[in-house]
């Protein structure tokens, strides 16, 4: 977890912290999440899926659409 004043505290899900004493929590990057408060790491989204905005579940995009960058879902082009 993550050092506030002195106490340590457990990230909050969707954010993860490897170093001990630490006081950040990073939000997961890009393509991952995690559903659970204190942990070290998060995980990866299965391909074809995108993490949601706080990054604790991934989803499919829509129909007629695509993950594009692993952070939206963008609209698939006419052809």
């Amino acid at each position: 977890g993550a050092r506030h004043n002195n106490t340590c505290s457990d990230c909050s899900v969707g954010r993860s912290q490897h170093i001990e004493g630490s006081t950040d929590c990073p939000l997961c990057r890009a393509g991952a999440y995690q559903p659970e408060e204190g942990q070290v790491s998060c995980k990866n989204c299965p391909i074809g899926l995108i993490a949601d905005a706080l990054r604790t579940y991934c989803y499919a995009c829509d129909a007629g659409t695509f993950v594009e960058d692993l952070e939206r879902c963008a609209n698939c082009t006419a052809g």
